[in-house]
């Protein structure tokens, strides 16, 4: 089989799936969509041509036909379903029809005889008849051929279920190329799907990084996820923080997959059998380096019995090769409790002496490492050193952890024990648990003061290395920006000291690299961001800059220029993406500061399109799989679908309460607090408000204005009329610190609600001073900040100035167009909280039936609750309604 996320099941409908009926999954049901297979394989039946129905055991197969058989049978009772189960490997078509033993088992000719004798004894002389056969992949070859035959000269209508390795192999793979059957694939979830399916389990929204495990550990297999759900419940692995759920688990296979497992060993070859665990313990492995293990046809029969998935990975040297792993995760964890040590030991020995090119694959040889490590057989440390590295950079902290920990006591130098003691410091970063990184560190401080003199030269690297963890647990962990960029400078000044010019400049240019890094991430634009932006433009060695690209853009758009952010950003995408081996997080951190600056300049369609990798599992860089809620959230506030994005920043909340190492608590606290708001929770905003004042920024600290401004327009969506003065006190603070856009952006909505809390304001008032002297400075950041939504918040700002209503409900719905809804001024109407979301989107000149599709309702319910909202403010159109939530 292959895991893929493109091409699965919609997964608008869920129905009840009665599992596979094989030796694999019998039992209670699970869930699965099926929606639009089920309508094709009725109409595939109605036009009398054959269906083959593929997909691996679990996927919903035997469900589907007997769902679909069912209902046919029920349009045309006439018809007369003849259906053969198939259990065990290698079974003749008479053997299951109960033809004579005596017959030769390898005639076809025979077999079609008897077979088309049997379909005529079931039914009447002139009644229609459909073949059923279940799992036809267990079929011997004679009777294989004989219902392709069958099939092919449309002697008989047929639907067959079969493994979807059996439909690669011929004759099945001609006969659907020929489009003699129609082929009806089953697909494993995919991510998404296998998210929606947990919250349906467990009733409420799950994390994404959970929702992720769970899909890599099962493979999207609806049987396997459920079980492992359920097992998961009863041994309170998912727990609940704020109503979202987690799971923080280490799955264990259950009794019935043992059962399958030595059912299937019992069947193996001893070599097959061999080859299976060695998958087991060492994962997906090269597919031409199977053929050094087993024989073609063991191998075949291993894919036949759908055991086998193929896959197309990227190795260190940025090429692609084909790869062969067990099905999943699930199956290879209940092999490896079977094999005892001394067999570990032999597969170690035969594994180091047959496949002389382990270091050319580095999740093939972590593998072996961890395997290595556990069972105490000798391997070079350099190569624990290696692995773990490689580990680091596929994101398994705690593996790491778990490898170093085993493997500290077998480094032979100093050296390596301070490269194996940083990596599991920066392991100890990455699940957030910055007091035994420190231990770490320290430990490793006192190694390098040890250090003889004459070490110095070969030794800068790892007092670079060491440098870096330290500074992201002070600044990132402690949120003490300052402590993280003295210390960059003492070791700075510690090297300077201790090498030659020429040797020393390398690696001074790397840790004023991380200086203006952390510098840009302590908010200091002002002070560092012509030296960084310098430094990107130039290009020079663009694999060192790559860390430093997300603060450096982040601080270019927040002093004017927005579009050269997004330029330069889109630009460093590419340069991360080519030096994945430098910095894994790379892709992901300038994708993110890119969908920022994006909206920030009212450039929403790009921002609202997934990027073509990174939002999917085939994306080589590491994601943080949080931001799947963050970038949810933010595409969900630029289309105003406030409660959307309320769930979405609340479920990433929950996750930052359990584990927070990016630091972005703060910002995901105050959107959550902004969706609250404008969906007229007031009393729940006000809370996390307070949450949010209370939460050290740390890492967001980047962009400082942005949390300034989020906590800005909750206060104006809560009506309070301390949003002035704060609007005023950020205005009057980026223009100290030469922040153009926040300036213009907390100007605006100083002018706005300003005007808006004048009396009576009108075309002929005169504009009090402090509004005149806002606008006067809003018209020369006009010509200072670039972007669409800029450039509308100023003349939005000047038709407030002017009294002008209706030009100003115009630059509004131009705004929202843009991505940003403002809070209404007029004193509220008494709306719920559904009907307020509905109207401020079609205030914003949406249609019905665009306000549904974004809301995934009715048309009838939004016209409903428009209705309702008519009644309730006394207007009768929407351009009235625009007014009225002004």
């Amino acid at each position: 089989m292959t895991i893929t996320e493109e091409g699965n099941a919609d997964a608008s409908s869920w129905r009840s799936v009665v599992r596979e009926n094989d030796p694999r999954t019998t039992g209670t049901a699970v869930t699965a969509p099926r929606e639009v297979e089920q309508q094709r394989l009725h109409a595939t039946l109605r036009s009398t041509k054959s269906a083959v129905v593929i997909g691996d055991a679990g996927v919903g197969k035997t469900q589907l036909i007997t769902r679909t058989v069912e209902q046919f049978h029920k349009s045309i009772p006439s018809i007369v379903i003849c259906s053969i189960y198939v259990d065990e490997t290698d079974t003749s078509l008479l053997d299951l029809i109960g033809a004579p033993t005596d017959l030769p088992r390898t005639n076809a000719a025979i077999i079609q005889t008897h077979l088309l004798e049997w379909v005529a004894q079931k039914t009447d002389t002139n009644a229609a008849a459909i073949l059923r056969i279940e799992d036809a992949h267990l079929l011997d070859e004679a009777s294989t051929q004989t219902l392709a035959t069958l099939i092919q000269a449309d002697i008989l209508t047929c639907v067959i279920s079969m493994r979807s390795a059996a439909a690669r192999h011929k004759p099945w793979s001609t006969l659907l190329h020929n489009g003699c059957a129609v082929r009806l694939e089953l697909k494993p979830f995919s991510r998404r799907e296998t998210e929606a399916f947990l919250q349906n389990e467990l009733g409420g929204p799950v994390t994404a990084d959970s929702a992720w495990r769970v899909w890599r550990h099962t493979g999207g297999n609806p049987y396997h996820v459920a079980e492992l759900v359920r097992d998961q419940i009863s041994h309170r692995a998912f727990f609940e923080i704020e109503g979202v759920w987690m799971w923080d688990g280490n799955p264990q296979p259950d009794p019935q997959l043992h059962d399958i497992i030595s059912d299937d060993m019992e069947r193996f070859s001893p070599e097959a059998r061999s080859l299976v665990e060695t998958l087991a313990f060492l994962g997906p492995m090269p597919t031409h380096l199977l053929y050094d293990l087993a024989t073609d046809q063991e191998i075949a029969a291993l894919d036949r019995r759908g055991l086998l998935t193929v896959q197309t990975q990227q190795q260190a040297d940025g090429t692609r090769e084909q790869v062969t792993g067990l099905m999943h995760d699930l199956y290879a964890s209940a092999v490896r409790t079977r094999v005892s040590r001394r067999r570990r030991t032999e597969i170690l020995a035969y594994i180091s002496d047959e496949i002389s090119t382990i270091e050319s694959y580095p999740a093939l040889r972590s593998r072996f490492v961890e395997l290595a490590v556990e069972s105490d057989f000798a391997i070079e440390p350099q190569l624990v050193i290696m692995t773990t590295r490689s580990l680091l950079a596929e994101y398994k902290p705690r593996t790491v952890i778990r490898l170093a920990s085993r493997a500290d006591s077998l480094m032979p130098t100093t050296e390596n024990l301070i490269k194996l003691l940083t990596l599991r410091a920066e392991a100890w970063r990455q699940v957030d648990s910055p007091e035994n990184a420190k231990r770490d560190l320290d430990q490793v401080c006192e190694l390098i003061d040890s250090m003889p003199d004459s070490a110095w030269p070969a030794a800068a690297a790892m007092v670079l290395s060491h440098a870096r963890v330290e500074a992201a647990v002070h600044q990132y962990h402690y949120d003490q920006p300052e402590a993280a960029i003295a210390y960059l400078h003492q070791r700075r000044d510690w090297l300077a000291g201790r090498l030659d010019a020429a040797e020393a400049k390398p690696w001074l240019d790397a840790i004023d690299v991380s200086i203006l890094t952390h510098s840009g991430y302590a908010g200091k634009h002002d002070e560092v961001n012509a030296a960084s932006i310098a430094l990107l433009v130039q290009g020079s060695h663009p694999e060192r800059l790559v860390p430093l690209a997300c603060p450096a853009v982040l601080g270019l758009a927040d002093q004017g220029d927005v579009l050269g952010a997004v330029e330069l950003s889109r630009r460093y995408v590419g340069v991360a993406y080519a030096h994945l081996d430098q910095y894994q997080w790379g892709p992901a951190e300038i994708l993110a500061a890119h969908s920022l600056i994006l909206y920030w300049a009212g450039d929403i369609e790009p921002l609202v399109t997934p990027h073509p990798t990174v939002s999917t599992d085939s994306d080589p860089a590491l994601v943080d799989r949080v931001s799947d809620h963050l970038g949810r959230a933010l595409i969900a506030v630029v289309q105003g679908a406030w409660s959307t994005a309320a769930t979405e920043f609340h479920a990433a909340n929950a996750r930052f309460a359990h584990t927070d190492m990016t630091g972005m608590g703060a910002y995901a606290l105050y959107g959550e607090a902004l969706a609250a708001a404008a969906s007229g929770a007031s009393a729940n905003a006000w809370a996390l408000l307070e949450r949010a004042d209370a939460t050290p920024r740390r890492t967001m600290k980047v962009v400082n204005s942005e949390l300034d401004m989020l906590r800005i327009d909750t206060l104006c969506w809560l009506r309070d009329k301390s949003a002035i003065t704060a609007a005023q006190t950020l205005a009057q603070r980026a223009n100290e610190q030469g922040f153009a856009r926040a300036e213009l952006e907390a100007l605006h909505r100083f002018v706005v609600r300003s005007v808006a809390a004048v009396p009576g304001y009108g075309p002929q008032d005169t504009l009090p001073q402090p509004i005149a002297d806002a606008m006067e400075r809003l018209h020369e950041l006009s010509s200072v900040v670039t972007g669409k939504r800029p450039g509308l918040l100023v003349e939005h700002a000047k038709a407030m100035a002017a009294g002008d209503t209706d030009l100003a409900s115009i630059r509004e719905r131009d705004l929202a167009r843009c991505g940003l809804w403002l809070a209404p001024i007029n004193e509220p109407v008494d709306l719920t909280r559904r009907e307020r979301e509905i109207a401020a989107l079609a205030a914003g000149g949406m249609s019905s039936k665009a306000i549904a599709q974004r809301l995934v309702v009715s048309v009838r319910t939004v016209d409903s609750h428009l209705s309702r909202v008519f009644a309730k403010t006394g207007v009768h159109s929407r351009e009235e309604l625009a007014r009225v939530l002004r």
